[in-house]
């Protein structure tokens, strides 16, 4: 995080004055924050060349008159981003100032206040820096492989069977150095024509890819499934890792089940339940909220 009471302010999680090379990183809740001037990278501010491989930067936050650059803030030289997530950012995925090359392949630009701001343009308004990217505000649709349809994250940033996302690169996987690195929640590497965005070292793990939750479960059980389900959703958030969906079956989960708040900690959860006839989550007596979410993005409550 980076403060200022009045002056500027630059680089949240990191100010790069030299050559920068970044790879296989992911950013996220990082500040930059002033009052009376601008806040510039709250993820990455760089000033020279930079090398951003394989990086995934998401929910970080930029104030000032105005933010500039909420994920990454470039300020000159030459900049090769290939490829990237960048999404759910509090002002701009990317920010440039002034670039001698640009060279933006392979990303995933979503959900950002503005996805790209101060990317040259040519007569028709199109980005030449920018290739084969999906980009939501619909920059250079249509032009040069880029298109701005939904592209279908779950379990966090992972990509879902059918995302448009998904072999939809100017390069091969292997070429990028990918092939032992995936998109997808079940952990299948990246082969042939490259998948856009971050790519893992790994999917959800499979032991806890999926709890289950029942009110006539018991928390001594595994919670793998419906047979062996737990009591509590209590249980089953400190069991849950980035990524888990938790199943809630029909029940009363109350201060005689759950331990309040209910605290998630854990990236692109899901709490999935029976429907909201059937699942009831009632923390009257507790004195305390239902839920406490917070730093985290690309969460699911459902059916409760």
């Amino acid at each position: 995080m980076a403060t200022s009471s009045g002056g500027p302010v630059a680089g949240g999680a990191v100010y790069a004055a030299q050559d920068l090379t970044v790879e296989h990183s992911i950013f996220n809740v990082n500040r930059a924050e002033t009052i009376l001037t601008t806040a510039q990278g709250s993820a990455i501010f760089a000033r020279t060349n930079s090398v951003l491989q394989n990086v995934l930067v998401h929910l970080n936050f930029a104030s000032g008159a105005p933010g500039e650059g909420a994920g990454i803030y470039f300020y000159s030289g030459s900049l090769d981003l290939n490829p990237a997530t960048i999404a759910n950012n509090f002002g701009d995925g990317l920010f440039v100032r002034t670039a001698a090359v640009l060279n933006v392949r392979n990303s995933i630009f979503w959900n950002n206040t503005s996805d790209l701001t101060g990317l040259p343009t040519n007569a028709l308004g199109q980005m030449p820096d920018i290739a084969y990217c999906l980009i939501g505000d619909g920059d250079n649709e249509g032009f040069q492989g880029c298109f701005a349809t939904d592209p279908m994250f779950e379990r966090g940033y992972y990509l879902a069977e059918g995302s448009p996302a998904l072999d939809a690169g100017s390069d091969t996987a292997e070429s990028l150095g990918l092939t032992n690195r995936t998109t997808r929640a079940n952990g299948e590497f990246d082969s042939g024509t490259v998948d856009l965005g971050f790519h893992f070292a790994n999917g959800v793990d499979p032991a806890v890819a999926d709890l289950y939750v029942a009110g006539t479960g018991s928390d001594a059980n595994s919670g793998a499934d419906w047979a062996n389900a737990l009591r509590s959703i209590s249980k089953a958030l400190s069991l849950a890792q980035d990524g888990t969906v938790i199943h809630v079956g029909a029940g009363l989960y109350t201060t005689n089940v759950e331990t309040f708040p209910l605290t998630l900690r854990q990236q692109g959860l899901t709490l999935l339940g029976n429907g909201t006839d059937q699942v009831f989550i009632n923390a009257t007596g507790a004195n305390q909220r239902v839920f406490v979410i917070q730093n985290l993005d690309q969460i699911v409550l459902e059916g409760l």
